[in-house]
C-alpha cells in the first residue's frame, strides 16, 4: 500500500468466518484482510488521521474452489459492524477499481468501486 509516503507492507492474513449470505443464498466463508503496517497497526495521513484498509471477499464454504463477489462481501461486512454499533458509511469514496461480473478460473470478480468506511473509535 502507498498513500504517498512511501510503501507499507502487512502480511497479516486476515480473518475469516462462516456467514450465511443472502446474496448468494448459501453459506460462505467471509474473509476480510486488514492491511496496516505492524507496528503500529494502522497508517497514519494528515487527511484521514489514523487509518486501515482492508478487503472482503467470500470464499466457497465448506471446499473453498472458489473466491471472490467482494461487492457481496463488503456489503456484508457492513452489516455486521453496523449490527455490532460501529459508524458505517457504505458507497463513501470511489477508489476507481471497478470491477464487473465475471468468472477466471475460480475468482469471480464483482466490485463497484466505492469503498465502505467503518468508524472504530
Amino acid at each position: 500500500m502507498n498513500d504517498g509516503s512511501g510503501w507499507i507492507w502487512d502480511e497479516y492474513r486476515g480473518t475469516k468466518g462462516v456467514v450465511f449470505s443472502s446474496y448468494l443464498n448459501s453459506w460462505v466463508y467471509l474473509h476480510m484482510r486488514v492491511y496496516a503496517p505492524n507496528p503500529p497497526d494502522y497508517a497514519y495521513n494528515s487527511y484521514w488521521g489514523k487509518y486501515v484498509l482492508a478487503t472482503a471477499h467470500y470464499d466457497q464454504y465448506p471446499l473453498e474452489t472458489w473466491s471472490g463477489y467482494s461487492e457481496y462481501a463488503e456489503k456484508d461486512l457492513a452489516s455486521i459492524a453496523s449490527n455490532k454499533g460501529y459508524a458505517t458509511f457504505q458507497d463513501w469514496a470511489y477508489f476507481y477499481n471497478t470491477e464487473p461480473y465475471r468468472v477466471e478460473g475460480n475468482h469471480i470478480w464483482l466490485n463497484n468501486g466505492y469503498a465502505t468506511a467503518i468508524y472504530v473509535p
